[in-house]
C-alpha cells in the first residue's frame, strides 16, 4: 500500500502547514509565515511542508491513475496496446 503511506505523508504535511498558518496568525510574534528571511528555520520549515505535500499530491495522482476505473474514450484512443 505505497499510496496508503504516501496519502498520510501529504496529509501530515498539509495539516503542518495548515497549523503553521493558523498559529502565525494567533501569534504574530512566532511566525512562520512568512518567514522573516531565506536564512531562518522558519523558511526551511515552510518550504519543507509546501514541497512535502505538492510532491506528495502529484505522486498520489501516479501511483493510483485509474484506480476508480474511470474510462474517458479521449485517453485511449492514441493507446496502442
Amino acid at each position: 500500500m505505497i499510496e496508503g503511506d504516501v496519502a498520510v505523508v501529504v496529509a501530515v504535511g498539509k495539516i503542518l502547514g495548515i497549523l503553521g498558518v493558523i498559529l502565525s496568525i494567533l501569534f504574530p510574534e512566532h511566525r512562520i509565515w512568512p518567514p522573516p528571511c531565506k536564512d531562518s528555520w522558519q523558511f526551511w520549515v515552510t518550504w519543507t511542508v509546501l514541497t512535502i505535500g505538492t510532491m506528495g499530491v502529484l505522486a498520489i495522482g501516479i501511483l493510483d491513475w485509474r484506480s476508480i476505473g474511470f474510462q474517458c474514450s479521449y485517453l485511449n484512443t492514441y493507446r496502442r496496446d
